[in-house]
């Protein structure tokens, strides 16, 4: 095919005719990087653990008649193409300002690799790293992220992120009596165990 990837193995379809009608002998030798690969003499296929980026394949099938007649046919070159990696990260649904947040993209992927860089930027910061703490200001705040797979492909993620002041304690009083300290507040947060 046109675009090869080393998550399927590479197989080959041979057709065969004789015109006399001989039984055929098949034989096929597969070269990578145009070494042949003797544990695949006479395979029609190649599994995906012998493939990897940037590999390029070729195959040559002989057709034999049993009386001296043989053709020979090699494929055009196979490259084995890089799958681009997914840039995504985790991200908490309610965001609050001047408190530190943790943004994890260890959950990016390359399906066929390993991303080998991680590059973010927030609210005009940048950082690097599969996860990063950030303190975000109040309003809307865009966050870019970008990763590097090991053969050079990238992808991104922009995402927005509103970040709100977190709920406060005001009217805080503290009465004491005798060896009993009672502390009362108003709390602007949904019910919490203190």
């Amino acid at each position: 095919g046109e675009e090869n990837f080393a998550l399927e193995p590479l197989e080959i379809s041979i057709n065969s005719s004789d015109i006399d009608s001989d039984v055929l002998e098949i034989s096929s030798i597969w070269f990578r990087d145009g070494f042949r690969i003797g544990e695949l003499d006479n395979q029609s296929l190649v599994p995906v653990e012998w493939l990897g980026v940037g590999q390029v394949w070729t195959v040559s099938v002989t057709a034999l008649d049993g009386f001296g007649g043989s053709t020979s046919i090699t494929s055009s070159s196979i490259t084995i193409g890089n799958l681009e990696p997914n840039a995504d990260f985790l991200r908490s649904n309610s965001v609050m300002t001047d408190s530190i947040t943790v943004l994890d993209a260890t959950i990016s992927n390359d399906p066929d690799g390993n991303i080998v860089a991680w590059f973010w930027m927030i609210g005009g910061e940048s950082y690097t790293g599969p996860t990063v703490s950030h303190v975000f200001l109040p309003g809307n705040t865009e966050i870019n992220l970008t990763v590097l797979d090991e053969f050079g492909g990238t992808d991104s993620i922009i995402v927005d992120i509103e970040a709100s002041a977190g709920p406060t304690i005001s009217d805080l009083t503290v009465n004491r009596q005798g060896s009993t300290i009672d502390i009362s507040w108003t709390w602007s947060g949904s019910e919490t165990q203190f």
